[in-house]
């Protein structure tokens, strides 16, 4: 295994290959981010609304469910059962949540495929960008905040503890399940506030014996704040967050470094609310 750490880059890698050129002298070294080795992985159930995905997006849609298999092994959420109790109220805010999910699963930014490289030349280091237009970004960020912030309407932290509510009215043999279901739902958009699904990765598939302070890729990322930063800063309001933001993004290599985190965070966090969606549906259904 290696490490790749360049201005703020964390990223830990496989080596897969190396091919010697005996003209130059020189050795030409392929790696993979070690969160990519695990593919391809099984999935239990479709990726949650795949069938928004664009052609080309399908492609992520499996690539980042199997990431989220491998990393929580989540049940299917078609399987959680019927909530009677659930009120109209509770109905018009899971259902928004719904609908904000699958208008955000067609955006362009979430089936993008962007991606983050670093050439080592030597003496030279450069880095390549390939992201979304600005518009693409900024569309999926302002969706992205109805489904995740305490202060919108239909967030997901609302909706879950609806949920939670009408848990108490069902069978006891029904209850102790789909608690532990919701409770997994939940545990698991904590941890990705928390570390990168490809920080989580990393560290599960990383070898074992590796040092416990080993520089695991995006380490350095805390999602949760590097979405208030750019969406306070930026995205959404030029307010708080701007002198943070500028300070991240004064090198160019580091630019490039935070926007394609905050778009990892965003897109984790965004297929896991898509999961959730065909819970809040199997919940609601009649």
């Amino acid at each position: 295994m290696v490490t790749v750490e360049w201005f703020d880059f964390v990223s830990m890698a496989k080596i897969v290959d190396k091919k010697l050129n005996p003209l130059l002298g020189t050795t030409s070294i392929t790696m993979t981010p070690y969160q990519d080795t695990i593919h391809p992985y099984p999935l239990a159930f479709e990726p949650p609304l795949i069938e928004h995905a664009s052609q080309a997006g399908t492609k992520g849609f499996r690539h980042r469910w199997e990431k989220l298999a491998y990393a929580f092994d989540l049940p299917d959420p078609t399987k959680f059962p019927r909530l009677p109790t659930l009120s109209d109220e509770d109905r018009l805010i899971g259902s928004r949540f719904v609908k904000v999910c699958r208008r955000l699963a067609a955006y362009s930014a979430i089936n993008a495929d962007s991606r983050l490289r670093l050439f080592d030349h030597g003496d030279v280091s450069t880095v390549e960008l390939d992201y979304p237009s600005d518009e693409a970004f900024s569309a999926a960020a302002l969706a992205f905040r109805q489904l995740h912030s305490g202060n919108e309407d239909a967030p997901f932290d609302k909706v879950k503890g609806r949920l939670f509510q009408a848990l108490k009215d069902i069978p006891a043999s029904e209850r102790k399940s789909a608690n532990a279901t919701l409770q997994q739902w939940v545990s698991a958009r904590g941890k990705l506030m928390n570390q990168l699904l490809e920080t989580i990765v990393c560290r599960k598939a990383a070898p074992r014996d590796g040092p416990s302070d080993f520089p695991y890729s995006y380490n350095n990322i805390k999602p949760e704040e590097l979405i208030l930063t750019f969406q306070y800063g930026d995205v959404i309001h030029f307010s708080g967050e701007r002198e943070n933001l500028a300070a991240l993004m004064e090198e160019e290599a580091n630019e490039h470094y935070y926007k394609y985190a905050v778009l990892l965070a965003i897109t984790g966090l965004s297929h896991l609310y898509f999961g959730f969606a065909l819970l809040v549906e199997a919940a609601m259904s009649d």
